[in-house]
């Protein structure tokens, strides 16, 4: 019954952000998925040359857009049920733009922070979080401080953008 109640305190104090009581108007969410280029010969115990297979690396980034006049601290980013301390800086320049090379000289250029008179931060994640007594989100989100309180904003999915081929 202990056990009950204290799980029950815990989630008072961490407002969820979709009420629009947090610091936050607007969050984005996107994953690049990054694939080396070049295949890589290894010889296996047995003298024979076999290919590794290629590897997929997923990264994420992060923006959100703040309420006027309000300043959050970024503290968790949650991916996937996993927990990754969040660092992040104030972007200067909006809209955001994310561009890709293409096959010969061509680009594509998507827009990832329209623009806005809001300030805006780019998060990403700084490695994993320790985190006791704090139930796993099996969605993207960030827990975050504004003014004092803990809060907690959902991304929707992570938009995919183009993949990258290492080289």
């Amino acid at each position: 019954m202990k056990s009950l109640l204290y799980i029950l305190l815990m989630y008072i104090p961490m407002s969820s952000n979709q009420n629009g009581k947090g610091g936050i108007v607007r969050g984005y969410a996107y994953v690049t998925e990054s694939f080396r280029g070049a295949q890589i010969k290894v010889t296996d115990e047995n003298g024979r040359d076999k290919v590794e297979p290629t590897q997929m690396h997923k990264s994420y980034q992060f923006y959100v857009e703040l309420r006027k006049g309000v300043t959050i601290e970024p503290q968790i980013i949650w991916i996937d049920g996993i927990a990754y301390k969040a660092s992040f800086q104030t972007v200067d320049k909006v809209p955001v733009l994310n561009r890709t090379e293409t096959i010969g000289n061509n680009s594509n250029v998507d827009t990832l922070v329209a623009k806005t008179t809001n300030a805006v931060l780019h998060l990403w994640q700084d490695g994993l979080a320790q985190t006791t007594n704090k139930p796993e989100l099996k969605k993207i989100g960030l827990d975050y401080l504004c003014e004092g309180k803990k809060y907690r904003f959902l991304f929707k999915d992570a938009i995919n953008l183009a993949p990258r081929i290492l080289q």
